[in-house]
């Protein structure tokens, strides 16, 4: 066994250990949440990791790249709320 699970088997184990209503609950917030952290990760190697990076991308197309990190930032944002 490989250890990992579709979706549906995520929600039915979840659902089986918590009861139906919890179970759901948990389980779609348990997917927004490592959503989430993978927006951020993203984002920071994007913008945040290195300096040179962020360079190139202010010389090569300055408003493309400014309107990605707002995206990226606008979407963390509302996923934390």
């Amino acid at each position: 066994m490989s250890g990992s699970r579709t979706f549906e088997e995520a929600r039915e184990d979840y659902m089986r250990c918590m009861g139906e209503g919890l179970g759901r609950a948990y389980h779609l917030l348990w997917n927004e949440c490592a959503l989430l952290h993978m927006r951020w990760e993203e984002y920071i190697e994007l913008f945040g990791s290195d300096a040179e990076n962020f360079e190139v991308m202010n010389d090569t197309a300055p408003g493309f790249f400014r309107s990605v990190r707002d995206l990226y930032w606008e979407s963390i944002l509302l996923g934390l709320c």
